[in-house]
């Protein structure tokens, strides 16, 4: 009984060393076999994924302000996106269709120009994800009449005259708070009464 289980293991260990020879001679056959593969071998789809992690919403899109009160407008890293198309010609395929996500459209030829222009460019125009438009309509009487043109010209004039009066005033009330730290003060003794879990700042101008 012992005899055989000896020869059982002889028989166990000479298969283990066979099939690790077995492997070795295996993987140093398939060595060359295998192509040294780069980042520029990724598919455009792939890179183009990944370099979506520097591209955010454009600073420029117009927004209504109940959005941006609830959405945060990330910063359009575009320096970014421009380097990448610069590395090479992979990447300058793959990151093009990152530059235009947004087209903005007015009743102008030379916007339909360069709609038709970036809708017939297969590397921009897959990128292109929204189309806003702008009807902005011209008036025809005041383009048909000189005098009623000034007329509302001279009445958006009166209206900028009160308009930056109350500019002005908010101004010289907005630089007070700033100059004498009030407004940091108390913005800071608020946060503290309450449970809040972030306090973001943001400039829409």
């Amino acid at each position: 009984m012992e005899v055989e289980i000896l020869l059982l293991r002889n028989k166990l260990r000479n298969s283990n060393v066979a099939q690790a020879e077995w492997r070795r001679l295996h993987g140093e056959d398939s060595l060359p076999k295998i192509r040294r593969l780069k980042i520029s071998n990724l598919p455009i789809e792939v890179l183009t994924l990944i370099f979506n992690h520097v591209k955010h919403e454009p600073a420029t899109l117009k927004l209504d302000n109940s959005y941006l009160h609830n959405n945060p407008r990330p910063d359009f890293d575009l320096t970014s996106i421009q380097s990448i198309r610069m590395t090479c010609r992979h990447f300058y395929n793959a990151s093009s269709s990152l530059l235009i996500p947004v087209v903005h459209v007015s009743i102008t030829p030379n916007s339909l120009a360069r709609l038709n222009k970036a809708s017939r460019n297969p590397t921009i125009s897959r990128g292109v994800r929204t189309i806003r438009t702008h009807a902005n309509i011209y008036s025809a009487e005041h383009a048909g009449n000189y005098q009623a043109f000034c007329q509302s010209a001279v009445q958006k004039l009166l209206a900028a005259t009160t308009a930056y009066r109350g500019y002005e005033k908010r101004y010289n009330e907005q630089k007070a708070l700033l100059d004498n730290d009030n407004f940091f003060y108390i913005v800071s003794i608020a946060t503290a009464r309450m449970p809040m879990q972030q306090v973001s700042f943001t400039d829409l101008s």
